[in-house]
């Protein structure tokens, strides 16, 4: 009887773990929610070592942004993936698409010299790497303090999709999921699409 009521205990346990492992977070805007302005410095893009609003410059474009307290292996795979895929920051017009990095930082100066090297030597050119002096981000993006990376795509300055990773979160079967959407978030509108608008 006791060996039925362990196993039984281990059974709900190792469910209960699972469920815990696979709670999604709420961290950033939600489908739906409006993309709001929020300024950053740029350390790679065409305005580098200026303090700007690239939310705003990219307007109603179709925009894929990372909001992250770590640059990890796996927030460089996301970028060098997309890089390809987007315009030049520098370069916005018609139906272009963009993406942006926000680092999280308390150490701006550390945080800038790391993303330099970073976009050095991966060679990331259209996507710019930006600092946000503050771990908390930008309080209307109302980003969790659980999550690590939080990454938000959106259209008409509306958030389509939000994808959240606590430490640790963000692996390699999670990149791949984030850059499928990103991709297919970036596709430009087919022309029956914009007819029905």
């Amino acid at each position: 009887m006791s060996r039925i009521i362990v196993s039984t205990c281990f059974i709900l346990f190792a469910a209960a773990s699972c469920f815990a492992d696979d709670a999604k977070i709420r961290s950033g805007l939600q489908p739906g929610d409006t993309a709001s302005a929020f300024h950053v410095q740029d350390v790679t893009g065409p305005r580098k070592g200026n303090t700007l609003c690239y939310a705003c410059a990219f307007g109603r474009h179709t925009v894929v942004n990372v909001q992250t307290r770590k640059i990890t292996d796996e927030v460089i795979a996301i970028l060098k993936s997309l890089d390809p895929k987007v315009a030049n920051a520098g370069k916005i017009k018609g139906d272009s698409q963009h993406a942006f990095v926000v680092y999280l930082t308390e150490n701006p100066d550390v945080a800038e010299k790391e993303l330099e090297a970073i976009a050095k030597k991966h060679d990331i050119k259209n996507i710019p790497l930006t600092i946000y002096d503050e771990l908390s981000g930008p309080k209307s993006y109302k980003l969790s303090k659980e999550a690590e990376t939080t990454v938000m795509m959106w259209k008409e300055n509306k958030v389509a999709q939000n994808f959240a990773f606590a430490e640790g979160g963000l692996d390699a079967k999670a990149v791949k999921k984030v850059v499928e959407a990103a991709t297919k978030h970036l596709q430009p509108a087919k022309r029956s699409e914009i007819a029905e608008k």
